[in-house]
């Protein structure tokens, strides 16, 4: 979609006096929604207002399997909701940059350390709730449609999953660029440098090149003309959100002048070598399941273990080059923890308060460790779906299909949640403080 087609969606206001007014038809696709005629009668339906004809008119299967428009159909939901959550994250964003523009001290304390809800942290309040509750109840509602993990009724098959699947090769829901831009909202920024990621695939299909290795899941061969969405180039209407930690921390370093003197309080916790190794380690297997699939399909290259080693030394070094880089930045975030004590010590359950645990229980919710994460459900979703298809292939006397398309699948997944994910939470310089949610758990 062009900038200008969604000009309405990024002009608001978060101003008590100003967030009221009416969008006016104006420069850079700005236009009046509902104008009066000349008679003064308003026309607007309910139809052209949610544009009932341009969203029932983009879903286009590839086949005549009924389940693949269940299978479309949620990946589209799944993409409104995160459009949905980069504007929250947004709102978030823009509250906490007008917040750094005030320049009297007191005045920013005082909203800052608010024990209750004013008029200027409505819009923050509301859209972090939501944020929170798409992360927790909305995303994994709507994986539900193509699982049958809770004993519910079926509402999509494997089998008839097999029939439509190889029509998608090489599309993956790892391209959605706009999960990526959450997660790098969300902290995740020096994660997202790692190059991980097979891609073989990608650089065969759309490039027609030789693979030369794992690609960061932001790389424009996986995501195409969507990998400025995952990482937004300033005057970018997402560029805010991408900075949204990096505000956060810098609204509590403010309120570190404002802390009573006391006790030390301890330091943000760094990334240890005995983590990157584990990381490392499982990386080597993940590799190794991922070869051994080949193998059995008989697609295993020649160079295969040459370029698996290959593969293991870039990942060691980007991982211990963002390791060192995301240390680095906790070190200039000792302020921010102290200003974060201040908070608690003053307005624990104030609005600024309720925003920052928000954002780090939808951070929990989407990328825990625990049973109930999205990612999590994801992963179990989708080793039901290879452990049906195994089994129908081998009914079939076909050849086991792959855990995933375009490189990904389970062995992924559940690298990156058990050992990548857990480095790089968001607002570490709160998140372990009492009566901040703990990440890894649903608050």
């Amino acid at each position: 979609m062009s900038k200008n087609a969604d000009a309405n969606w990024w002009r608001f206001g978060i101003d008590p006096q100003s967030r009221g007014r009416k969008i006016a038809t104006g420069p850079g696709g700005l236009r009046e929604v509902n104008p009066a005629l000349p008679d003064g009668r308003h026309v607007l339906d309910y139809h052209t207002y949610i544009g009932l004809d341009q969203l029932l008119a983009c879903q286009v299967p590839s086949s005549m399997v009924p389940d693949e428009r269940a299978f479309l159909v949620t990946h589209q939901l799944f993409e409104l909701v995160f459009k949905l959550m980069i504007f929250d994250l947004t709102v978030v964003a823009e509250t906490f940059v007008q917040l750094l523009a005030m320049p009297e001290a007191i005045e920013f304390r005082v909203l800052c350390t608010a024990a209750e809800e004013s008029g200027f942290w409505q819009p923050a309040l509301t859209a972090s709730g939501r944020i929170q509750y798409s992360s927790r109840a909305l995303l994994p509602a709507l994986l539900g449609y193509l699982s049958n993990l809770e004993g519910k009724e079926e509402t999509f098959n494997s089998q008839e999953f097999y029939r439509f699947r190889d029509y998608l090769s090489p599309a993956s829901g790892v391209q959605s660029a706009q999960f990526r831009l959450i997660q790098r909202s969300l902290g995740k920024a020096n994660l997202l440098s790692v190059r991980l990621f097979a891609a073989e695939e990608y650089w065969k299909n759309y490039e027609a090149k030789e693979d030369p290795g794992p690609a960061r899941v932001g790389d424009p061969v996986i995501l195409r003309g969507d990998a400025p969405i995952a990482d937004p180039p300033e005057g970018s209407p997402l560029a805010c959100a991408a900075h949204l930690d990096g505000y956060a921390h810098r609204v509590l370093e403010r309120l570190a002048p404002f802390s009573d003197p006391g006790p030390q309080i301890s330091g943000i916790r760094q990334i240890s070598p005995g983590e990157i190794e584990q990381a490392v380690e499982d990386f080597r297997q993940v590799l190794a399941a991922h070869r051994g699939q080949q193998e059995g399909a008989g697609k295993k290259s020649p160079e295969a273990n040459e370029k698996d080693r290959a593969a293991e030394t870039f990942f060691r070094q980007d991982l211990e080059a963002a390791a060192r880089k995301e240390n680095a930045r906790r070190n200039t975030l000792n302020a921010a923890r102290t200003g974060a004590l201040s908070l608690q010590e003053i307005a624990p359950g104030g609005p600024l308060g309720q925003v920052l645990n928000h954002l780090i229980a939808a951070d929990s919710a989407l990328h825990g460790n625990h049973a109930e994460s999205f990612i999590s459900l994801h992963q179990r979703m989708a080793a039901e779906r290879i452990r049906d298809l195994s089994e129908h292939a081998k009914r079939l006397g076909e050849p086991a299909p792959p855990r995933g398309t375009g490189g990904g699948g389970i062995p992924y997944l559940w690298h990156v949640r058990n050992n990548l994910l857990p480095l790089f939470p968001t607002l570490v310089a709160y998140l372990d403080l009492e009566g901040s949610p703990a990440f890894g758990e649903i608050a």
